[in-house]
């Protein structure tokens, strides 16, 4: 509708201008054709008809001269030939000014016939220049005249026939300049004409432009509100779009209404056709489950890709048991589903989160919330299952509760809000073991007056892929601690420091790491990484590569939370660690425990065959020491010793340690 009024005002705007043109060019000639009018008007000459006049009065003045002397000494016809001479001496001094004496002055030719005529009048002049006293009757003056006047008749017609051929001249003239404005107005008025049809040419195609310049606008803004709704890559909604749909299902759903449902799906194993095919074979995996979830669901269905492997559904007016039976459809259709690329086959399988919309909802976002939640549990609980939302729900709540966490602990890493303590790891041998203090360093987040442990901040960090960055802020202000504290280190052997699985398996975190041991200025021989045997075994290969790396450079390497695998003894040989630290499942039972007792001594075994030092950690009583003692455990960490405390505590910690006094921790 706006395109068509645009046009139409475009359409009248250019009437309006070629009207205004035409109507220029209309004013244009009128104006040149009274030019032309002037001209002729200007042509339009007294002069012929002033000499016509002057002959008349000659021949006149002579013929009454011939009656005055044929009539006597008549007093009446002496007055009137002395009138009809000063009519006569008035049109000569007529022809003098003026047109008529100009066009003389320029006629060369007729210079000496003036001066004749001239001489005649000034002959004539002292008899009868006096009208009111005319001269007596003197018949032989009359005679001389007339015999003067009849001898220059001849000179008179020159002088018509000269202002004849000036006229004819000056006719020529003008003719010309009028000829010359006439060519002027056509040419005036052909460029004019063209001017207005080049104007009315440019105008209609710019016009046709505008008009394509409208559609391709249109067809743009079409395209952009397509791509702001839209996702490129599948052709499905979008994340705002489908919140925005979600928000209007809230704002719509009536008391007696049948409930909606909505759908969060994750696929399980899109990233193992990333990682095995690249990202091609993965977007045309993600086109290819968008059009089979799309033929799985009815019209008034809303599907859309919210972002990575994740799609999201809005069931329209479905009770609970007919979305879970949806969703059910939807996960053994995509288990059944097989993806090829290159001769490759893959099962991909999908996690399903259900939530139920009812008046409890009040936006889109926590609906999103809980379906996510629902949909990890479903993920945790096994490929290719549906987890239906309850608030009830044990393991919802976990994961929720997990998730305040990750928040938390993000808040703390941008706020500054962590800190660094350390807990002694005390020898239980003699000898040179026993030579300096040793001691991990932990993590803690300072919430006011609150100190929060590391517990639910970890395993925060570990469900939601925060690892990598926490370890990069301990690392980071560990090492600034040691060379903060370069000169005052002496008494101090070693300083462990905890590395997550994630960075483990992390080659940009392995680069961070040896930047930052290569450029600082560090302690030497006086820090210690501790990797977890899981994550060890994972990724075997690169950590085998770390620690060869860590250990060129000055660093030594513990095993932590050995034990805990399946074939612990088995990978031990092509992992070239320094410490084993041995599981703490092993070490709380130890005292009444038979099976931790050999498990323990079988470690300590192996360490004295591979020549690696053990760490038993966990150690909260005598009993436990004293057993560790006999195993002869190189190493004991716990409570039992010592509570953690600030790590500037470790400036002016002394060598002994003696048991901590018992603490609520």
């Amino acid at each position: 509708m706006s395109s068509l009024t645009g046009r139409t005002r475009s359409l009248m705007m250019i009437a309006l201008a070629i009207m205004l043109l035409l109507g220029g060019v209309g004013w244009l000639q009128l104006q040149e054709w009274r030019a032309v009018e002037r001209s002729l008007i200007a042509n339009r000459s007294d002069i012929p008809w002033n000499y016509y006049q002057f002959e008349l009065e000659y021949l006149k003045l002579l013929n009454q001269l011939k009656d005055a002397r044929r009539a006597g000494q008549d007093q009446a016809d002496m007055a009137d030939l002395a009138l009809r001479y000063q009519i006569l001496a008035s049109r000569f001094e007529l022809l003098r000014e003026g047109d008529v004496g100009e066009q003389l002055r320029q006629q060369t030719e007729l210079r000496p016939v003036i001066a004749r005529l001239k001489q005649l009048l000034a002959t004539l002049d002292p008899y009868l220049d006096d009208e009111l006293n005319p001269p007596p009757f003197d018949a032989d003056q009359l005679a001389r005249m007339e015999r003067l006047l009849s001898g220059q008749i001849t000179t008179v017609r020159q002088l018509v026939l000269g202002s004849t051929a000036a006229q004819h001249y000056r006719t020529t003239e003008h003719l010309h300049v009028i000829r010359e404005q006439l060519r002027t107005t056509t040419a005036s008025s052909s460029t004019l004409a063209l001017l207005v049809l080049a104007f009315a040419f440019l105008a209609l195609r710019q016009l046709r432009l505008a008009h394509r310049r409208n559609d391709e606008l249109g067809a743009l803004h079409a395209e952009m509100s397509h791509r702001a709704t839209h996702d490129a890559l599948t052709g499905l909604s979008n994340r705002d779009e489908f919140e925005r749909r979600l928000d209007l299902r809230l704002a719509s759903l009536r008391p007696q209404q049948a409930e909606d449902g909505v759908l969060i799906i994750d696929l399980d194993r899109f990233k193992m056709v990333n990682d095995a095919c690249g990202h091609q074979a993965g977007d045309q995996l993600l086109r290819e489950v968008g059009e089979l979830l799309s033929q799985n669901l009815h019209p008034g269905d809303t599907l859309a890709r919210l972002g990575g492997d994740e799609y999201g559904v809005i069931l329209q007016e479905h009770s609970q048991q007919q979305a879970l039976r949806v969703a059910e459809q939807l996960c053994t259709r995509l288990d059944s589903y097989r993806f090829m690329f290159s001769g490759q086959r893959f099962r991909i399988g999908a996690s399903v989160g259900l939530v139920m919309l009812n008046g409890r909802w009040t936006s889109a976002g926590a609906v999103l919330q809980a379906a996510d939640s629902a949909r990890y549990v479903a993920k945790a609980m096994g490929s290719n299952r549906v987890q239906l939302y309850r608030e009830s729900d044990c393991d919802i709540e976990a994961y929720r509760g997990q998730m305040h966490w990750m928040q938390r602990l993000d808040q703390a890493l941008d706020q500054d809000q962590l800190r660094l303590y350390w807990q002694r790891i005390v020898p239980l041998r003699d000898g040179p073991l026993a030579r300096g203090i040793k001691g991990e360093v932990l993590l803690r987040l300072q919430d006011g007056g609150l100190l929060i442990g590391p517990q639910q901040l970890l395993q925060a960090a570990e469900r939601f892929g925060m690892s990598s960055r926490v370890d990069r802020w301990v690392i980071g202000a560990t090492l600034d601690w040691l060379e903060q504290h370069h000169d005052t280190l002496g008494h101090v052997a070693e300083l462990a420091v905890n590395l997550s699985g994630q960075s483990v398996g992390d080659k940009a975190f392995h680069r961070f790491l040896i930047d930052e041991l290569e450029r600082r200025q560090l302690p030497e021989g006086k820090l210690l990484f501790e990797i977890t045997e899981t994550a060890a075994i994972a990724n075997i290969d690169e950590t085998r590569a770390l620690i060869r790396t860590l250990q060129r450079l000055g660093v030594k390497v513990a095993l932590d939370d050995f034990g805990s695998g399946m074939s612990s003894f088995g990978y031990l040989k092509n992992l070239p660690v320094d410490y084993l630290k041995i599981d703490s499942q092993f070490i709380r039972g130890l005292a009444h425990d038979a099976y931790d007792q050999v498990a323990v001594q079988a470690i300590c075994s192996v360490a004295r065959v591979t020549g690696q030092l053990t760490i038993a950690e966990g150690i909260e009583d005598a009993a436990v020491e004293a057993l560790l003692r006999d195993y002869a455990v190189d190493f004991g960490q716990g409570y039992h010793w010592h509570q953690p405390e600030p790590l500037d505590a470790l400036l002016q910690a002394g060598l002994a340690a003696a048991p901590a006094a018992p603490s609520t921790r």
